[in-house]
């Protein structure tokens, strides 16, 4: 009876469930092959999650191939900076990964156009690695790579071992291999290529992806959260260093004399972001710098101050190797924060000693008799001499330089600048300063200690160590306090051989105002600022400022790398406090400095540094240097006389134009005259038993010397 029935009903039945099957077999089909689709396209994770949070320093790229291929072949430095070590290792563990990513096939159509980080990490004590991230393309092809790798690395050797269920890869890569044994490790995880010569930091980058928090989350990283909002889109790099760890980092190509000073920096600022942008004589990085929250970092001190105009540098002299400078709108409420930076740091106390034992011992009033002096503007300057010849012996005297503040070449000289409040009634305040510490120190006369020398006074404010126990151990060069005035500024230096140096820069206007080289260099950063480095590689290189700040490696590595390294001009840093994340909403605590870096390179700016070399006295410099006028150009030269009693015309540029024995020393002064009224000017002079009259070829004038 049934069997009819079921017949009957079952074929339109049947086909609304075969339907309907159908259907959700093609639906699910469907999103199936959605899910699928979407798992070829997009990477499962984003590189920057993998980043371990104690990188010291990040750069990220989002065509890390293109800007690779770009810094190597659109700069015409880079094949100077492959000889240093340092540079050399990163170049020579790069390749390996450049060949496997910019070969055609597989590799490349993953990496290709996708986002890449190269983090750096402390490995121990004074030792360092790089971890290598990728965002991949198309995870389908992952399961078929080991052999293009292998490929890559021109060898079939590839051990496997697992980490927290996670397969890892070891290979040598027989063509890149920096030094035996070294091992590159990688990996694909959840859509991350990750990549290391320190296996540990592939594990490190591992367990950051599993915990499913990364640098980029606020709650944990807000200092980094916030540069990284600011980066910008279409640099060809982004660079992020962490304060934290960077100087650990830094510290470890320092010499032992310099790691704590570098370490110190570690209450400078909590991040900065900085935009790369590559061009063929120069890197220009610029960004900003997030101090911190809280006032614990020194960098705070700047963010109520306006940049200021930077005028200081203009009344430097010409061979100076480099500077800090610090502007200030307001000195007081700069002072101020310092103090509450020191309160925050725990520094206070120790600093606070000092201050205390110097009032005391001199029965002076810092906060009256110090701080109203200084105006907007101070700086401290290392100039150097770049002479080719050095004394055998230290100690041991050589041949000298007009340059020179002491028998010593390559010599480097310290200089502290202040710009005076009001110039004129602060000179008395300082002078006056100057009488109560005298009689305070040596116990006698009450007159300030002046000694006269080419219309300008030098005098000492006789505190050892003064500016850095009142400024900060960044002023530690300066250990004397001898002084003198230059326009609007006062300059303290170490001895008075320092000053009287200083001061023949100024009348020979050998200065960084007249320096074409320097004013074509800053015609590329801002002209204001509240922090401002500067270094001229050449002198920094020939006087060994830099390979004494280096560990010995790196410093034999620079001076094997000398000549090409000198081609770099000069390398600046400038830091200016901004107002932008006001513009977002946020606070006053999360306001941050304007950054720039930029580093140039010139070369025909060495023969800059050759300069010096020609201004070699045969003998040492026998009293003052004597300005005259060049009546073809109007520039000033210097004419000279060593204790050989020979006498030499030097040129603005350094470049001895002529040089005549005498028989004796000169006596007195010279003079310029114009004896047959043609504007032109004749050297007028005496020595013991004769009077000299030379033009300025160097040539006895008829009927000269009488």
């Amino acid at each position: 009876m049934l069997g009819p029935v079921m017949s009957i009903c079952s074929e339109p039945l049947v086909r609304k469930i075969l339907f309907g099957l159908l259907m959700v077999l093609v639906l699910a089909a469907g999103f199936a092959g959605y899910r699928f689709y979407v798992k070829l396209k997009t990477p499962q994770s984003l590189a920057i999650n993998a980043v371990p949070p104690n990188a010291a320093m990040i750069i990220e790229s989002r065509d890390f191939q293109l800007a690779w291929d770009k810094m190597k072949t659109l700069t015409l430095f880079w094949r100077n900076l492959s000889g240093v070590d340092f540079i050399k290792e990163l170049d020579q563990k790069t390749r390996f990964l450049d060949s496997l990513f910019s070969s055609e096939g597989k590799v490349a159509r993953l990496i290709k156009g996708r986002p890449a980080i190269i983090s750096a990490h402390v490995c121990g004590a004074n030792n360092y690695n790089y971890l290598f991230l990728a965002s991949l393309q198309n995870i389908i092809l992952i399961s078929e790579l080991d052999a293009v790798v292998a490929g890559a690395a021109k060898t079939k050797a590839i051990r496997k071992r697992s980490y927290d269920n996670v397969e890892i890869s070891e290979i040598e890569p027989d063509s890149y291999r920096v030094e035996k044994g070294n091992t590159f490790s990688y990996t694909f995880y959840r859509g991350i290529f990750i990549g290391s010569y320190n296996s540990m930091l592939v594990e490190d980058a591992i367990r950051q992806i599993q915990s499913g928090t990364s640098l980029l989350e606020y709650s944990s990283n807000p200092g980094f959260k916030k540069v990284h909002s600011t980066s910008g889109k279409n640099a060809d790099a982004n660079i992020y260093l962490n304060f934290q760890v960077f100087p650990s980092f830094l510290a470890g190509f320092a010499g032992s004399g310099k790691q704590n000073l570098i370490l110190s920096l570690k209450n400078l600022a909590n991040w900065t972001e900085l935009d790369l942008a590559i061009k063929p004589q120069s890197l220009m990085l610029n960004g900003l710098t997030l101090p911190n929250d809280s006032t614990d970092k020194f960098l705070n001190i700047f963010l109520h101050q306006s940049p200021q105009e930077i005028e200081l540098p203009e009344i430097l002299p010409d061979n100076t190797a480099g500077f800090i400078y610090l502007g200030f709108e307001n000195f007081s409420s700069y002072y101020k924060a310092y103090i509450d930076y020191l309160e925050r740091s725990n520094q206070f106390y120790d600093y606070n000693q000092q201050i205390v034992q110097i009032e005391e011992t001199y029965k002076i009033d810092i906060e009256t008799d110090v701080l109203p002096i200084i105006k907007n503007e101070i700086c401290l300057v290392t100039t150097g001499n770049t002479s080719s010849e050095r004394p055998a012996l230290s100690g041991v005297e050589g041949s000298r330089t007009i340059n020179s503040p002491n028998s010593i070449n390559n010599a480097l000289s310290e200089y502290l600048v202040m710009r005076l409040t009001d110039p004129e009634s602060e000179k008395k305040e300082i002078k006056s300063l100057d009488t109560k510490i005298s009689p305070a120190k040596a116990g006698g006369d009450s007159s300030p200690q002046i000694e006269p020398y080419r219309e300008y006074d030098i005098g000492i404010i006789n505190i050892n160590s003064f500016w850095q126990k009142l400024l900060g151990p960044v002023f530690g060069g300066i250990e004397a306090n001898y002084y003198t005035f230059i326009e609007d500024y006062v300059v303290f230096g170490n001895s008075v051989d320092d000053l009287k140096s200083f001061i023949g820069t100024i009348i020979s206007e050998r200065t960084l105002k007249h320096d074409i080289h320097y004013n074509k260099f800053t015609d590329n950063i801002s002209s204001k600022a509240n922090c401002y480095l500067y270094y001229n590689i050449p002198i920094c290189l020939k006087t060994g400022l830099v390979q004494s700040s280096f560990s010995e490696i790196l410093a034999n590595s620079v001076n094997q790398n000398m000549e090409p390294l000198q081609e770099f001009e000069a390398l600046s840093i400038q830091l200016s406090a901004s107002a932008f994340p006001l513009a977002l909403g946020e606070t006053k605590k999360g306001q941050m400095l304007y950054t720039n870096v930029y580093l140039s390179y010139n070369p025909d700016y060495k023969e800059k540094t050759q300069l010096f070399n020609q201004s070699i006295l045969e003998a040492p410099l026998k009293g003052s240097p004597w300005i005259v006028i060049n009546h073809y150009t109007g520039n000033h030269e210097i004419f000279v006389q060593d204790e050989a009693s020979q006498v030499y015309l030097i040129d603005k540029s350094g470049n001895i134009l002529w040089k005549i024995k005498l028989p004796e020393k000169i006596i007195g002064e010279v003079h310029q005259i114009d004896i047959y009224n043609n504007n032109k000017f004749q050297l007028l002079f005496n020595t013991e038993s004769k009077l000299y009259l030379i033009d300025r070829k160097g040539r006895n004038v008829e009927n000269y010397p009488i």
